[in-house]
């Protein structure tokens, strides 16, 4: 249903992206010299996929106008955002990009704007809208135990900061560059020496900062808290962190964190696409991270059928969701 070419600061690439409304999957392909390389895929609850469109560096946009939304992928399709609000069934989404021309230099390039047009169910209310790409630092947890990192999601590619403040004064304790990244999921280890100025400082807030990379694009920011206490971190309160990979084929990981404090019970269960229980993990649950590896089968392992599958963490008052697909 539909097919875009990958992009690198701008310029096309031998990728190639396909919507694939049979099996539900957006595929990643290279051409090598005439043959078509598999890469990889991914699995979406799209039953059709009218638009894809790829931006200055290399992001993905889906446009599943059934489902009211535009999904935002990362060039190795890892899901980094969604646009829903205000949209209606949008049929196509495009990036438009300009020809700058360095006559100094002789030059003529391609760039990617960081905006965007989606053409959606045309009605007196809809039609044809215009989006700022923007930039957002989400999901941000501290994971890794005696090892401590932070682990977020980048809508876009910026360039990103890593900080340690005083959670009772905001002062700025240790503050260094992570350099330019990519749309992704991305972990960021505290070094010796970030550890060595946090230490003693009791409870201290890590910012993760984003400086997006299009020229007077935007920033964005996202922090959380943790508590020090030499090398060792424990996260100040109970987070999911999802799962990897996904979509599952044959296996995933499940992922999440949990404060030194009394939260209440702790249990992770999984429902089907209907609602009801499938499995349900029981294993003894620590303070940090703790992680469960799901293959696939039900509380008396049998083999589930392909499909969306919820998973819920429930500690004491407090409910985490999240999702994923089972390939077969």
């Amino acid at each position: 249903m539909a097919i875009a070419a990958g992009r690198s600061q701008g310029a096309s690439t031998r990728d190639v992206y396909v919507a694939d409304a049979h099996t539900r999957r957006i595929v990643h392909l290279r051409d090598d010299g005439g043959v078509l390389q598999w890469i990889g895929d991914v699995t979406q609850d799209a039953d059709v996929v009218t638009s894809l469109q790829t931006d200055q560096w290399g992001n993905l946009y889906a446009a599943a106008p059934h489902q009211g939304v535009v999904r935002k992928f990362a060039p190795d399709l890892a899901a980094v955002a969604e646009l829903h609000t205000d949209i209606a069934q949008p049929r196509s989404f495009h990036v438009p990009f300009v020809t700058v021309r360095d006559h100094r230099a002789g030059s003529v390039t391609r760039v990617g704007q960081p905006t965007a047009l989606s053409v959606d169910q045309w009605t007196d209310a809809s039609g044809m809208r215009q989006w700022g790409l923007g930039l957002d630092v989400s999901q941000l947890a501290m994971v890794g135990g005696d090892a401590p990192a932070a682990r977020f999601t980048l809508t876009d590619q910026a360039a990103v900061t890593i900080e340690l403040l005083s959670a009772s004064t905001g002062r700025s304790l240790a503050r260094r560059s992570a350099g330019t990244l990519p749309a992704g999921i991305h972990t960021i280890a505290l070094s010796d020496e970030d550890l060595r100025v946090a230490s003693g400082a009791g409870e201290v807030m890590v910012r993760v900062g984003a400086v997006s990379s299009y020229p007077n694009g935007p920033s964005a920011s996202a922090q959380t808290k943790l508590s020090m206490g030499g090398p060792a971190v424990t996260p100040s309160r109970p987070t999911l962190l999802g799962n990897s990979p996904n979509p599952v084929r044959p296996w995933t990981r499940i992922a999440f964190l949990l404060s030194g404090g009394n939260d209440g019970a702790v249990s992770l269960r999984l429902f089907d696409a209907s609602g009801r229980l499938v499995r349900t993990f029981e294993q003894q649950w620590n303070p940090g991270l703790n992680e469960v590896v799901w293959n696939g089968t039900d509380d008396h392992g049998r083999n589930l059928p392909a499909g969306v599958y919820l998973y819920r963490l429930s500690v004491g008052a407090q409910e985490f969701k999240n999702k994923m697909v089972l390939v077969r």
